[in-house]
């Protein structure tokens, strides 16, 4: 079918969408998906289960089951899906891998409610084969007042698919056929038609010469890919260029950025027949005579493009070239969760999954040690997963990966569903501890306060408890005289006493007490 059929038949769709709201509206809900074959697919809903249901069942066709949860077991039945499905009693989403045009169909989901009452929803499931590369035709090709008139067609066997032509066109024909003028010019001119449907597309491209030569410089070019950064080696090659190598007499390697740029940038040129050493005009730049092999040494960016060998003999020019295409190689991913719910004893989880590195990343999902590989609508580095206590185990892995490498990272969501304590916990702690260091310092202070207060105390009491005390002794009269031998001395001798209070437990220090007392001695 070409395009305008292709168009004729969106337009009817349109027209037909408000029929097809009214459907769903009435009977159910109706999603359309449109994937590559041998793929994996996903086939899920956007709301949630109803609350407590009782059965769930997937059909193929309106009569054909292919599985069905009941009681908390899931049966799946003879057809040929067994083996290549599983279901999710959690999510309903039915993974299908492998799918093929053959399972083009309209899924039904039918849910069984606790009330009694059936709900379902319907998923239009169309599958489409890749693209095969264009082949273009050259149905005529001849000069008019030294104008060059084309017309070519692109054509890819048994597709409906969407054709659309590149190049120095007034504006981009979207057709399988293209017809232009070309004026008189000086270089070549290349056209590029991409073929293309809703999954996949391919290019093929064909140049002419002035003045209506066919086989430009650009047409054919093999193309190789590189990791960014590392040696390359280009195998100029070809069964043709190794028979005729000999008898050149001259080699010229030159490289472009694009397929209408007119400027080449010359590389190296070298006489095979002279023996003579190959010129260079750049440091990181190495040819091998013996295979006809360029070497770029720690390729850049820059280095991407189209790479053409030029063999010049006698009498006629060969040209043959390869287009290069460097990527960067891809990090290992980093996964995060960007969103949580949590409801009815489930917990659904989004999670994001990043790399930091690489070119023309492509994302993939899959179960640790499960049955199935998961795979997001488009490839998409989001996945969204409903998890209940069963699924506290499940480990799932992200692949990035490009044309050059791969990488992965495996993670393991059921934590996360739990309470967070990995955000309340430290500020607990640290209020804990503020708390806690608040306690000890009024504490401080209080036995340091209750400390002075004993010592003051103390104090003053015992200054007030410190008395002296006087007194005399005095001898009596007749034995005074008898044994006194000095009766210049004062009769009355006075004695001193020191009298210490017992001293409390928690006082060190000692307060001595003054007594001074009378003691009167016995008549002889």
């Amino acid at each position: 079918m070409d395009s305008r059929g292709w168009n004729r038949c969106l337009a009817l769709e349109l027209l037909l969408l408000p029929l097809s709201l009214l459907a769903i509206s009435i009977q159910g809900y109706l999603v359309h998906m449109t994937v590559v074959s041998s793929s994996n697919v996903t086939l899920n809903i956007s709301e949630s289960l109803p609350e407590n249901y009782k059965q769930l069942t997937w059909f193929y066709t309106f009569d054909q089951k292919i599985v069905e949860w009941d009681s908390g077991k899931s049966k799946y039945f003879e057809s040929k899906f067994k083996g290549r499905v599983r279901l999710d009693p959690q999510s309903g989403a039915l993974y299908i891998s492998k799918v093929q045009k053959e399972d083009n169909s309209t899924y039904i989901m039918r849910v069984l409610k606790k009330n009694g009452n059936e709900q379902e929803w319907k998923i239009k499931l169309q599958v489409l084969d890749p693209v095969p590369k264009p082949v273009i035709e050259i149905e005529k090709r001849e000069v008019v007042d030294d104008n060059c008139y084309l017309k070519l067609s692109c054509l890819i066997p048994g597709e409906s698919v969407n054709y659309t032509w590149y190049g120095e066109l007034p504006k981009e024909i979207q057709n399988s056929v293209l017809e232009t003028t070309l004026k008189p010019h000086k270089h070549s001119r290349c056209y590029t038609c991409q073929v293309s449907n809703s999954v996949s597309s391919e290019n093929g491209t064909v140049c002419f010469s002035p003045p209506c030569t066919v086989g430009g410089r650009m047409m054919n070019c093999p193309k190789i890919l590189r990791q960014l950064g590392s040696k390359v080696l280009l195998p100029l090659t070809h069964e043709r260029i190794n028979k005729s190598m000999n008898k050149s007499i001259h080699i010229v390697v030159t490289m472009a950025k694009s397929l209408e740029n007119s400027v080449e940038n010359k590389i190296v040129s070298l006489d095979p027949s002279e023996a003579g050493p190959p010129r260079y005009l750049g440091d990181r730049y190495k040819f091998y005579l013996e295979n006809l092999t360029l070497g770029i040494r720690e390729s850049r960016k820059e280095d991407e493009g189209w790479y053409l060998m030029t063999l010049e003999k006698n009498v006629s020019v060969q040209r043959f070239c390869l287009q290069l295409k460097l990527y960067e190689q891809v990090s290992t991913p980093e996964i995060k969760v960007l969103n949580k719910t949590q409801e009815n004893g489930t917990c659904t989880l989004i999670l994001g999954c990043t790399a930091e590195k690489g070119d023309h990343v492509a994302y993939s999902w899959s179960e640790k040690a499960g049955t199935h590989p998961l795979h997001p609508a488009n490839s998409s580095h989001l996945l969204s997963l409903t998890l209940g206590p069963q699924h506290a185990d499940n480990i799932y892995i992200c692949t990035v990966s490009n044309a050059i490498s791969n990488n992965s990272q495996a993670f393991s969501p059921w934590p996360r569903c739990r309470t967070d304590h990995s955000e309340t916990k430290p500020w607990a702690m640290y209020a804990g501890l503020l708390g806690g260091a608040i306690m000890i310092l009024i504490m401080v202070v209080i036995l340091q306060l209750r400390k002075r207060g004993k010592t003051d105390h103390y104090q003053t009491t015992m200054e007030k408890k410190s008395l002296t005390i006087y007194a005399q002794v005095q001898k009596p009269g007749p034995l005074q005289k008898k044994l006194d031998p000095f009766p210049a001395q004062d009769p009355c001798t006075t004695i001193y006493v020191a009298a210490t209070e017992p001293v409390p437990e928690s006082v060190q220090e000692t307060n001595s007490i003054t007594v001074y007392a009378s003691v009167t001695l016995p008549e002889s």
